[in-house]
């Protein structure tokens, strides 16, 4: 992560509450432009961005980043953003995921349901198998996006 992305991380991470997580920072100092991702334990609202937001624009740290102005978006993952943190596997517990993992050296590929997940590991039913699988061994996950 490039220094101004870490200052700005660092700001923002001292205004949000602990029960959510900054998981992506982008910023350019030259065009002022800061995009922002948030998460949490629970689904975030356009209430948590838009309080994010107000909090950072009355921060002179983060003003201090860009003397020339800046545009700020602050926003939630998409459906497509991968699942980085135990937190959300938690919340989506009983979904449906694709994922790809390391299993006896080689690359796994599948769809499976979340059955419960803690801070170390995920329970995955994969076709009629229940696994284990450590978050360590998961190279992606994405949310399957199911139409009716």
């Amino acid at each position: 992560m490039k220094d101004l992305e870490i200052k700005i991380k660092n700001i923002a991470s001292e205004v949000v509450s602990p029960q959510q997580k900054i998981i992506s920072v982008v910023g350019d100092k030259n065009s002022g432009y800061v995009r922002i991702v948030l998460d949490g334990e629970n689904n975030i609202s356009l209430t948590d961005t838009t309080l994010l937001t107000t909090l950072l624009k009355k921060s002179l740290e983060f003003e201090a980043l860009f003397p020339s102005g800046y545009r700020l978006e602050v926003t939630s993952p998409g459906i497509d953003t991968p699942l980085q943190y135990p937190f959300q596997y938690k919340k989506n517990i009983g979904k449906k995921i694709i994922v790809s993992y390391i299993e006896n050296g080689k690359d796994i590929d599948s769809i499976a349901s979340i059955i419960d997940a803690d801070d170390k590991s995920v329970f995955l039913k994969i076709d009629k198998s229940n696994i284990k699988l450590a978050y360590e061994k998961i190279k992606i996950a994405k949310l399957k996006i199911l139409y009716n």
